[in-house]
């Protein structure tokens, strides 16, 4: 595989991402930098498993698998989130659709009634979640109540903005399609009791070129890197721009040390357009 990154003139040697945010492209090719957030507050760990960090209720501790084929709605707990009400009004969701496109669209909540999450008229299916976070919002500036989102007719919950935020918190993505990611490395945070943290993804290990390229294995989390850090410390663990193919899910998972144990973890992302 070629080194996308080379110190050649007009790239900064080392500093591949800001390039990137400064230019919009790296070697040639187009790409942009983003990160991922998580955190683990207000809801059971699993004290011998390992636990997703989001700050939503899971079953069976994992974020539910999307497919690309299943509706979703938007509610919160609280009325005051609403067109006109003094919490969130709207929010934009940040997805990749059906075939793993990056999309946006917009959402008006209409408080404790669900709202169908549609883009151009059409129901949306993702296949994966990024994230949502306020555009609108009343007096209150922040969520009233806990805004959910999850499968149409009150399904799974897949992303939360909870109250007092305007932002979900999750250390999770999935790669789009048309695009590497690269993974330069991913920060952990234990709050309270220790926590081995798990950056994981769903491709095989092994990408020498010649040799092994990654393949994606569809829901088979393998551990990319691993992090241990004791309650009141944070860490951080070098990936050396770990390569991550098209339609990779992502995700950081945690063991803790006690059961309702918290903590905070993130990641940052360089996508990069693979050749076409």
């Amino acid at each position: 595989m070629a080194n996308i990154f080379p110190a050649s003139a007009g790239n900064i040697p080392g500093l591949p991402a800001m390039q990137v945010q400064r230019t919009g492209f790296i070697d040639g090719k187009p790409g942009f930098v983003t990160s991922f957030s998580g955190r683990r507050s207000g809801n059971s760990f699993n004290a011998s498993g390992q636990t997703d960090v989001v700050e939503f209720v899971l079953n069976n501790n994992r974020i539910p698998l999307l497919a690309g084929n299943q509706s979703i709605e938007i509610i919160s707990t609280s009325a005051s989130d609403s067109a006109l009400g003094s919490g969130v009004r709207t929010v934009e969701l940040v997805y990749l659709d059906a075939a793993y496109n990056l999309q946006k669209t917009t959402v008006t909540l209409n408080g404790i009634l669900a709202v169908s999450v549609q883009k151009d008229g059409a129901s949306v299916t993702p296949q994966a979640i990024w994230w949502m976070h306020t555009l609108t919002a009343g007096t209150g500036l922040t969520a009233a109540g806990n805004i959910i989102l999850r499968i149409a007719g009150a399904g799974a919950e897949l992303e939360q903005i909870t109250s007092g935020g305007n932002m979900s918190l999750s250390a999770r993505c999935a790669v789009p399609l048309g695009y590497d990611a690269y993974i330069p490395s991913f920060f952990g945070s234990a709050v309270s009791a220790l926590h081995d943290f798990r950056f994981r993804a769903t491709v095989s290990k092994l990408d020498v070129p010649g040799i092994s390229s990654k393949t994606i294995l569809e829901g088979i989390y393998n551990f990319q890197g691993v992090l241990s850090v004791r309650e009141g410390d944070n860490a951080m663990r070098d990936m050396g721009y770990l390569r991550l193919p098209e339609k990779t899910r992502i995700k950081i998972s945690t063991i803790a040390g006690a059961a309702t144990a918290q903590c905070d973890a993130s990641f940052p992302a360089l996508f990069v357009k693979r050749n076409t």
